[in-house]
């Protein structure tokens, strides 16, 4: 499939470190009944509060999101929470609060943002006895989306509440280091083989469960549009996927599905991914990127072939539910996959 290449740029960076969790249709857990909890308290019927984001959930998610202004596509990234957080907090008095989203982004950098929150003895943060920054109102931490929102001036102004001693740890643990308290190691991620999905609850793990979630919401109920590469390179940015996210693939290589593969295949390092040892898209774990060639049962276009994200449901998220025709259209041996990646 072909595309128009678009200048993509992170729409909700994460500032290094691991990604917050974005919630979709499917999702599940106790962020969910955090969120469905949330959505009742400001007004917003979330259906059964039993930590599973379905229906009623989805259209409470895109209620409030109309409601604020906010793109309505039932995800609940960095930009739905903080205006939820907002709503909960109930109105302010005018001039108070910076009312500005976390990512939105324009406008001078020279201004001080405070998301939400209100200086207490003319100071917005201070520094709790382990040397971490906090919100001097809510005594919530200061948290890694704020910290890489902010311009630099106002990080050094906050760092400055901190002990001089304390703040080289603050500041690694705001911008995805080790901890405030620098003695403790960091477990590093468990070594899988070749041919694995990344080990549950590796960082690379919940990139590939923000990516799931993303495409999904994406494509569910939808017919592919031709824009394949569009819509998955979307996903990467969004979702945190590799390296990728401030790592363009060049122009070059940015026109047809297969030209990821021949990049990708040359440059795993470079974009912090993997490639799995795998001919079979529907084998491929949830949250991959799949790349066939052209010829491959499903695609059209005489050279572009095609590029996705397995779902692990029998079909493949790029915009729409492509499909491939079933796994027995790929026997071993067969030449039809040009690559199938995870999170290195």
């Amino acid at each position: 499939m072909t595309m128009i290449q678009p200048t993509f740029r992170p729409s909700e960076p994460t500032g290094g470190g691991l990604p917050l969790a974005l919630l979709g249709y499917g999702s599940r857990g106790p962020a969910v009944r955090e969120l469905q909890e949330a959505l009742a308290r400001a007004g917003y019927n979330p259906g059964p509060i039993d930590g599973v984001f379905q229906g009623q959930t989805l259209e409470a998610v895109r209620a409030f999101q109309a409601n604020r202004g906010l793109e309505v596509d039932g995800l609940v990234g960095t930009r739905t929470r903080t205006a939820l957080e907002a709503a909960l907090r109930g109105p302010a008095e005018p001039g108070a609060i910076d009312t500005r989203s976390t990512w939105q982004t324009g406008g001078n950098k020279n201004v001080m943002r405070n998301f939400g929150h209100r200086p207490v003895n003319g100071s917005f943060v201070h520094a709790r006895p382990d040397g971490r920054l906090a919100w001097s109102d809510s005594q919530s931490l200061v948290n890694r989306d704020q910290w890489a929102a902010m311009g630099q001036f106002q990080r050094q102004t906050f760092l400055a509440q901190v002990p001089e001693a304390k703040q080289e740890a603050a500041r690694a643990a705001l911008e995805g280091g080790v901890a405030s308290q620098v003695l403790r190691p960091v477990p590093k991620d468990p070594v899988t083989k070749p041919n694995q999905a990344p080990a549950p609850g590796s960082s690379a793990d919940q990139q590939m469960r923000n990516m799931l979630d993303l495409s999904i919401a994406r494509s569910i109920g939808k017919r592919p549009d031709g824009m394949c590469y569009m819509h998955v390179y979307s996903y990467i940015e969004r979702s945190g996927y590799g390296n990728m996210p401030g790592t363009e693939v060049p122009w070059s290589h940015g026109s047809e599905a297969r030209q990821f593969a021949e990049y990708a295949n040359a440059n795993l390092g470079k974009l912090g991914l993997r490639k799995l040892n795998l001919d079979n898209p529907y084998k491929a774990p949830p949250g991959a990127i799949v790349v066939v060639r052209a010829g491959t049962p499903g695609t059209a276009h005489p050279t572009a072939g095609d590029i996705a994200i397995a779902t692990g449901r029998g079909w493949f998220a790029n915009g729409g539910e492509m499909g491939y025709g079933g796994p027995g259209n790929f026997p071993p041996g067969n030449n039809l996959v040009l690559g199938i990646y995870v999170p290195a």
